[in-house]
């Protein structure tokens, strides 16, 4: 049996995305997303907030940087990467998340007023971010979910 390696997150963006590209030409996207929850106590509820390093590739990376931006809602599909180093002879490690789909939440009026409830339909995948010119936001029409589902 296989073993599975799999994340799913909603949040917010803790600062615009920082694009850099490699000799070769890729681009390689880095950003931070914070997950809030809440915590049952003594007291009442607690909330808390973790955060989450985020790294995404190619072509996605570069259409989706005019979208990523400190605040915007988004949803992530990708896998955990356990990036291992040595420094001044100790061996370090960290977790990141690879990037494997974006879904925006929010639409374009939401945005502009700083409310980013709600939902877009649009799935960014590394098949619709390769079809789009470097920069141009596509995206891919989901005919699943097309109903406003409550969470």
């Amino acid at each position: 049996m296989k073993d599975l390696n799999r994340v799913v997150l909603i949040g917010r963006l803790t600062k615009d995305v920082e694009l850099r590209y490699s000799n070769s030409g890729v681009c390689f996207g880095h950003f931070s997303v914070a997950v809030n929850r809440s915590r049952k106590t003594e007291s009442g509820y607690a909330d808390e907030v973790s955060f989450f390093e985020c790294d995404i590739v190619g072509k996605m990376a570069e259409s989706l940087s005019t979208y990523l931006r400190k605040g915007k809602q988004i949803a992530i599909d990708g896998e955990l990467v356990q990036q291992r180093w040595q420094q001044d002879g100790i061996n370090r490690s960290k977790v990141t998340v690879f990037v494997h789909q974006v879904q925006l939440l929010g639409g374009p009026a939401a945005a502009e007023s700083g409310n980013y409830g709600g939902g877009d339909t649009g799935y960014y995948t590394p098949q619709t971010a390769a079809a789009a010119p470097v920069g141009q936001y596509q995206r891919a029409q989901s005919t699943e979910f097309e109903d406003d589902i409550p969470f």
